[in-house]
């Protein structure tokens, strides 16, 4: 239960983590598990063959669209169409390159920050550690420490935090002011220095592999580690009342030659603060630094979101940043004469002091780290293209005529208006339908004027009307034109 180590022992234990074999899960469990593994696999097979899918129709278009390119007829005869085959070719060349050249960013993560408002937010989870170096000076200068609770009232809430209300004094109205546990990182803790009074406080394993993971400090052959606690608020703050959470700590025969500070370690609830990725095992919390003895400290948190699909994750996860405050406690007056200017303050007078949390803002900020999709890459190459096509127009324009194949004619932009006339003499214009229609009705009122104009060359016997019910499907044509 002690939080020295024998140097010979070692100084680093290793944590053994077993995982329960076939035989020890029911069997329907393992079939349902089965099916589930294989349905996910299907699900991910699906959706590759739709990734794949839509790439080769995409492909397909663009080849469409650059085939068609190169194919597009030219007025003007072999010269311009061989000046419009250089063009085409030299541009597709351009695309060619400047593909290359992009190509190796689309293997660059992209990452996308996000502000989201919660109306709530959970107090994370504080392991409060005292440094290797500090215990050296608590064991060897025989001092106590002891963590008092969370409330001011003594022997109220000895082994839980305080939820107060925003003067950090007073309890919140209808809640309990209690909240929360707490457990050590080592076995025994009413029997060492560092204990919460008389009430013994639970082992967590999480703590203990904390421990395991920080520096420790060596004097005489004796390794010394750190003592830490693990404070679980199992809390949440409303964004309309600015709540704080807090504990409590004395010291005892603390002066001023000795003021040991705190190392905090805040997870999201519930989560571990050691973490294991490619192989390595590390300490996956927000860290921060907290005063000792005679000092109160508020942390005034900010939330961050991660999540990196590039490395696996699957779910945000929380990070804490932390602005803080320290209010310092009353100091033993002092001695010498403040009027001569050799007045010196004393040692602090009460051993107290104090951590808080509350949080600064309800505004998190997320931050996503993937890969770029298939959407994103397709619609880069689409926009290059698409510049390079345009480049095209530069020199080659629509002559808004039709070839006798009924494919659309371009022409060299920079040509006089005669020779242009003359390049197009012979081809048919390009009409949309409307204008084909207009077309067709202006051919029919010009046929009707010449027969009324014949008719009445005849003299006025002879003439013969047009009907009225032709004249009415002539003037419905133009009405829909």
């Amino acid at each position: 239960g002690d939080l020295r180590k024998d140097k010979h022992v070692g100084q680093t234990q290793t944590q053994q983590h077993t995982t329960a074999s076939s035989h020890d899960t029911p069997r329907g469990i393992q079939v349902v598990s089965m099916w589930s593994g294989i349905h996910d696999e299907a699900s991910a097979a699906r959706e590759q063959g739709g990734l794949a899918k839509d790439a080769a129709e995409s492909g397909k278009t663009l080849g469409c669209e650059i085939l068609d390119f190169i194919l597009q007829p030219v007025a003007g005869g072999k010269l311009f169409q061989l000046l419009y085959y250089l063009l085409a070719f030299g541009l597709i060349g351009f695309f060619a390159f400047t593909v290359y050249q992009v190509a190796p960013e689309w293997m660059e993560p992209v990452t996308t920050v996000t502000t989201v408002f919660n109306e709530q937010l959970a107090y994370p989870d504080v392991y409060l550690c005292i440094p290797a170096g500090s215990m050296v000076e608590i064991y060897e200068g025989r001092r106590d420490m002891v963590f008092a609770g969370g409330s001011n009232d003594e022997d109220h809430c000895p082994v839980t935090m305080a939820f107060l209300a925003p003067d950090l004094n007073s309890r919140v109205s209808g809640e309990d002011e209690c909240v929360g546990t707490v457990t050590a990182g080592h076995e025994d803790p009413n029997a060492d220095l560092v204990k919460f009074g008389t009430t013994a406080v639970p082992v967590g394993n999480d703590v203990k592999e904390l421990v395991e993971m920080l520096p420790t400090a060596e004097v005489d052959g004796t390794v010394y580690q750190s003592a830490c606690y693990k404070f679980q608020p199992n809390k949440v703050a409303n964004f309309d009342l600015r709540t704080a959470v807090r504990a409590i700590f004395e010291y005892s025969d603390v002066g001023n030659e000795f003021t040991p500070y705190y190392e905090l370690f805040l997870t999201a609830p519930g989560v571990s603060p050691i973490d294991t990725r490619n192989g390595k095992t590390y300490v996956n919390a927000s860290q921060l630094l907290g005063a000792g003895p005679g000092q109160f400290v508020l942390f005034e948190l900010a939330v961050d979101e991660f999540k990196d699909e590039t490395e696996g994750d699957e779910d945000f996860h929380k990070e804490y940043r932390a602005s803080q405050t320290a209010k310092m406690n009353q100091l033993q007056g002092g001695t010498g004469d403040p009027a001569n200017g050799d007045f010196q303050l004393g040692p602090i007078s009460s051993t107290e002091g104090g951590v808080a949390f509350r949080f600064a803002s309800h505004v998190v900020r997320q931050i996503h780290t993937r890969n770029k999709t298939f959407s994103e890459v397709w619609a880069e190459i689409g926009g290059l293209w698409a510049g390079a096509a345009a480049v095209m127009t530069m020199f080659f324009v629509g002559s808004g005529h039709l070839n006798k194949d009924g494919k659309k004619l371009s022409i060299f932009r920079y040509l006089p208006g005669s020779t242009r006339r003359k390049m197009l003499k012979g081809y048919a214009e390009d009409l949309t339908k409307e204008e084909q229609l207009e077309q067709s009705v202006a051919q029919l009122m010009q046929r009707v004027a010449q027969l009324e104009h014949a008719n009445a060359g005849r003299g006025t016997e002879a003439a013969q009307p047009v009907p009225d019910s032709f004249r009415d499907k002539i003037s419905e044509s133009d009405n829909m034109a």
